[in-house]
């Protein structure tokens, strides 16, 4: 099986592993270069460190460009994977394998197709969810099927640890699809529509707290929007507060003060007015332009905490 493997992020490192570990290494990745690509790519970029002598590797910024149509007309691939990239494959690379084009996508289509899969499982509450390979098509993340694979949230979960278990749950399927890839005898099934939802775009300005939100809601775009994202935010002082951590806190005591103001702490940490007259405990936090992030701990109290976010 002569293949291309096309991506920028964690979920391409588990995939050259993988196709590496089967011995069905790809003649050619393709990958953003840091210098071309965006931020949170650029921490992936040493991932054509891992190549073996057999993979050529291809620095671009868009995949659809005639000199890359070029380079893979050369090659003539049975099986292109895009894996953690994000542009959409068009017509005419499509049209350049003898056998698929296989994407990944981190939720188990169709749900959530389209943009930030990762923080709209978060955000949205999901409590059961898993990861698709399937065949790319002209439509957005509406392909058929070749596998799936399933698995429960933890009510604390973060982008984080969402990733690493994705890439886990991919390895678990590559590990079932890449043999019966190279010899041809994977299935793939017609995706439904039934039950089917999108993603929207979304960019580190959508961080911005709004705590007339119950704490609960402000709770998961903390989770959603965390590293390696550009983190859930709020002002004070005209300064930017980056809040990293936070946890609802219960046994709210009747507490009149404004939406978004530190009413008292809790262990030593800020306790925040939320909508619905809920309360949110700031673990960890990072003022912009004053230093590292601080983590609370049960023990110390940041002595300038009241001054730097109680605004």
């Amino acid at each position: 099986m002569r293949s291309i493997l096309i991506g920028a992020v964690e979920s391409t490192r588990v995939a050259l592993e993988e196709m590496q570990r089967a011995g069905l290494p790809p003649v050619l990745l393709a990958t953003f270069d840091a210098a071309i690509g965006p931020q949170r790519h650029a921490d992936y970029v040493d991932l054509a460190g891992q190549c073996g002598p057999e993979t050529e590797i291809a620095y671009l910024d868009n995949i659809n460009r005639p000199a890359f149509l070029d380079r893979v007309r050369t090659i003539a691939p049975d099986v292109i994977f895009v894996i953690g990239w994000s542009q959409l494959v068009g017509e005419e690379l499509r049209g350049l394998t003898r056998r698929h084009v296989v994407g990944f996508h981190p939720t188990p289509l169709p749900i959530l197709r389209g943009r930030a899969p990762i923080a709209w499982t978060i955000l949205s509450g999901i409590t059961r969810s898993g990861t698709s390979l399937f065949l790319i098509d002209e439509g957005t993340d509406t392909g058929p099927i070749l596998d799936q694979h399933f698995f429960d949230l933890s009510p604390r979960e973060t982008v984080a640890s969402l990733i690493d278990r994705v890439g886990d749950s991919l390895r678990t399927i590559l590990r079932r699809t890449l043999p019966r890839l190279a010899d041809g005898s994977l299935q793939a099934v017609p995706q439904s529509d039934e039950g089917a939802s999108y993603g929207a775009r979304r960019t580190a300005e959508d961080g911005l707290i709004d705590w007339s939100l119950p704490a609960e809601a402000v709770d998961r775009l903390v989770r959603g929007q965390g590293r390696p994202y550009a983190g859930a935010f709020t002002y004070s002082r005209r300064h930017k507060v980056i809040v990293w951590e936070a946890t609802p806190f219960d046994g709210n005591p009747a507490y009149f003060a404004a939406e978004g103001q530190i009413c008292f702490y809790e262990g030593g940490r800020p306790v925040v007015l939320c909508g619905g007259g809920t309360f949110l405990r700031i673990d960890a936090y990072e003022v912009l332009g004053r230093g590292p992030p601080f983590r609370f701990s049960g023990q110390t109290r940041f002595r300038d905490a009241a001054t730097e976010i109680d605004a």
